[in-house]
């Protein structure tokens, strides 16, 4: 948790507190955990990696303003995104690699099955929300026009016309795996993916909250209830 005077609280589940810690500048809100490590941004544009025990191990000026909380990539690797920029850190704090691009949009950056990135840009094109997809070596390898404005992070896809959907990896390219489409659709909430990764959790504004449970690969509806 990160609270008032610098500082970073580590809780048990129970509520008692294992450690505070004050680090050097002001921490923001974006913080991920990778296990019990925690990279903290600070000052904007640095980033820093918290052992189990709040100990500071590094610190990195990313000379950019950082807008997203870092994903963790599965060999350790920091990923951060900034308004024009994305760049990736080696888990000693070395700067991998620095892209420059349009814009982006206030989503977080996602993981595809192949360890590639998407990232959200703010521009439309023809109405409709573009993304990049980025090797995890720097590399864009394709840009994406997606079948409407992304309204809800994930490489799970809410539009604005109601429609939501999954899109995914087949043979080196973005493709849409499945869309629900209905011209009387209620817009997603939000998405909730329980741990066994077979299904979703969709959550629908209705007069009530209808709640979705669907199928990951196909889309198939499970069980629907209000």
């Amino acid at each position: 948790a990160v609270s008032d005077g610098r500082m970073i609280s580590a809780c048990t589940y129970s509520g008692s507190v294992i450690w505070q810690k004050s680090i050097e500048g002001k921490p923001n809100k974006y913080l991920s955990a990778w296990g019990d490590f925690l990279f903290v941004i600070t000052k904007d544009s640095h980033i820093s990696m918290i052992n189990p025990s709040g100990v500071t191990i590094w610190t990195k000026n990313c000379q950019f303003k950082i807008t997203g909380n870092p994903i963790i990539g599965w060999d350790g690797r920091i990923f951060i995104k900034g308004k024009n920029n994305l760049a990736c850190l080696g888990t000693k704090g070395s700067i991998k690699w620095t892209v420059s691009c349009n814009e982006t949009e206030n989503i977080p950056l996602q993981f595809f099955s192949d360890g590639s990135l998407l990232v959200f840009l703010k521009e439309l094109k023809n109405g409709k929300t573009m993304g990049l997809r980025i090797s995890p070596f720097g590399q864009i390898l394709e840009e994406i026009v997606f079948a409407g404005q992304v309204i809800k992070e994930g490489v799970l896809l809410s539009f604005t016309d109601g429609a939501f959907g999954l899109c995914a990896i087949n043979k080196n390219s973005v493709e849409s795996i499945w869309v629900h489409k209905d011209i009387n659709t209620p817009k997603i909430l939000d998405y909730i993916c329980p741990k066994n990764d077979k299904s979703i959790l969709c959550l629908q504004n209705n007069f009530n909250t209808d709640v979705l449970l669907i199928e990951n690969k196909t889309g198939s509806l499970i069980q629907k209830f209000t």
